[in-house]
């Protein structure tokens, strides 16, 4: 819930002059009085489940990366375009062939206890989340062929880095959250849950008490090196994605993600727009179509070649979403924002094309419509996570693939059934709906297309995949990476294991008194890149500038 400066200056001044009236006649001279300070500001967002912690070697569930961004910094972040920038770093320089990182540390950062920020804070944090002991699910960032790099503070300022070999991905590893080493007796006490219950840290806010269920309450924090944030509070409330709106129209939450049925109400609700502003961004995410290669029809590379012949992506953005700017048709596994992107059209529908691959894979046209092989029915069963949007996606699916002869049935399930299913060591699904939205360097995409990748849930093993994203780590010309991220792009529209649907539109709804929006940056995940920024117009009809 938001709160706005109501001062009471006339108040004041009538009490000021009454205060004069009643002593004159004494000869005394009155004492001015002072109207009283302002009430706190505060800005409430909306989250749509409980952080599962607020230390950020260990967030990577989008409530605990949001509360966690705001209680920490990073030696360097994600800018626009997906260029990394300069965060408690004054500059990182890299040498030696790309073997060697310098970090030099800005002197004027405090953890939220009034400590001086030093190199051995970067280098406690960094050991632990190569620690595997630790398990922090970070640590791949950290090695190179398998090895963590030397770390050493070589000044209080000053981190040295030296790797096992040139690896372009490394810079990924600078975005992890600096813990403070004061604030723990040893080492494997970074694992501790009592520290979510005091957590410090370096961010624009500060820690101030955690509601189970209900609420986390943080707290500005003066001595930001960024500057003074904006507000007092910044309040992250526990809310269903259902509720989100209704929460909003309440004035229990001021900033909430939309979902895209969400950004329709709003858009045709003519009460809303006088108290609502809808911010538009790049979200960096791709909807994917996943297919499982191994024990399931979708085995058969034909399969898999003719349903994208028959997936019609523009009417999936069009249709699936509700309105053109919700998504957009994907042309590439890595997504518009990204430097690895490849622009383009998505490709045209061609029905006919997928009808003849199955033809010369011996699945026929049975009498019911569906193509059998060898007795056996080509039917896949389509998992996706249960929501409006997702749900229509799926029907709009087995509406093209019925087209062609693919009978596929869609089965909603709730978040944690998705991911036990996806994730089991004995996977039993053939084709599933999943949202990816990685790393800011293309590297991060081969956790979800190369043999060992932890969000290979299709069981997709291609040497040459491999192969292309190992060489596009070990050069550091960008022009090289790009080439190696185009020809994987390649590889998986010839064996597509994964089928890139749609890029959906980044979009916050934030109160109309919320002001500086544009300077605090929308941003994915986080909400804000600088909530810090963000303020309270203490005029409800100034507007939003």
């Amino acid at each position: 819930m938001l709160r706005k400066p109501t001062g009471k200056r006339g108040l004041w001044i009538a009490l000021a002059l009454a205060t004069a009236a009643g002593t004159a006649g004494c000869g005394s001279v009155a004492k001015p009085v002072s109207p009283p300070p302002p009430p706190p500001t505060e800005i409430a967002v909306g989250i749509a489940s409980e952080p599962l912690t607020l230390n950020p070697i260990f967030a990577e569930d989008r409530s605990s990366l949001a509360v966690s961004h705001a209680l920490f910094d990073s030696v360097e972040s994600e800018g626009p375009g997906g260029a990394l920038q300069p965060e408690l770093a004054q500059q990182v320089t890299v040498g030696d062939g790309g073997r060697t990182y310098v970090i030099r540390l800005r002197p004027d950062v405090k953890w939220h206890d009034g400590q001086p920020l030093k190199a051995e804070d970067v280098v406690f944090t960094y050991r632990a989340v190569a620690d595997p002991q630790v398990d922090s699910p970070y640590r791949s960032l950290f090695l190179v062929d398998g090895k963590p790099p030397e770390i050493r503070a070589v000044d209080d300022l000053t981190v040295e880095i030296r790797l096992p070999r040139p690896s372009a991905s490394f810079v990924n590893a600078l975005t992890i959250g600096i813990l403070p080493k004061h604030v723990f007796s040893k080492p494997e006490d970074v694992k501790n849950p009592r520290f979510n219950n005091n957590p410090v840290g370096t961010g624009p806010f500060r820690f101030q008490q955690w509601k189970s269920g209900q609420s986390i309450e943080l707290k500005r924090f003066d001595d930001y090196f960024g500057g003074k944030p904006g507000v007092d509070k910044l309040i992250f409330r526990i809310v269903p994605e259902s509720g989100m709106r209704s929460a909003f129209a309440d004035g229990n939450i001021d900033v909430f993600a939309p979902s895209p049925a969400d950004v329709l109400k709003l858009r045709s609700d003519q009460k809303a727009s006088s108290t609502v502003n809808l911010l538009r961004f790049d979200s960096g995410a791709v909807l994917t179509l996943l297919f499982h290669v191994k024990g399931s029809p979708a085995a058969d590379a034909a399969v898999r070649r003719a349903l994208s012949l028959a997936v019609d992506r523009a009417e999936i953005a069009r249709s699936g979403f509700g309105a053109p700017d919700l998504a957009t048709p994907a042309v590439s596994l890595f997504p518009p924002g990204n430097w690895a992107h490849t622009s383009g059209t998505a490709p045209a529908p061609d029905p006919e094309r997928a009808k003849k691959i199955l033809d010369e894979a011996g699945w026929l046209a049975g009498p019911s419509g569906v193509r059998v092989k060898n007795g056996r029915t080509l039917t896949l069963q389509l998992l996706y996570i249960g929501d409006r949007t997702t749900e229509r996606i799926a029907e709009l699916l087995a509406d093209q693939a019925a087209a062609v002869g693919i009978q596929i049935q869609p089965k909603g399930v709730d978040r944690a059934s998705f991911y036990q299913i996806l994730g089991a060591e004995h996977k039993n699904f053939d084709l599933a709906l999943n949202l990816y939205l990685l790393g800011p360097d293309p590297d991060a995409f081969a956790d979800l297309v190369t043999s060992r990748g932890e969000y290979n849930f299709q069981e997709y093993d291609n040497p040459e995949v491999d192969q292309l994203f190992r060489q596009a780590r070990e050069v550091l010309e960008q022009s090289a990476r790009q080439a190696a991220y185009r020809r994987v792009d390649e590889w998986l529209a010839r064996d597509v294991p994964v089928l890139p649907l749609v890029y959906p539109t980044g979009f916050l709804a934030v109160r109309t008194s919320i002001v500086h929006t544009e300077q605090a940056e929308p941003w994915k995940v986080v909400f804000f890149r600088h909530p810090e920024r963000l303020a309270v117009n203490p005029s409800p009809m100034a507007g939003n500038r």
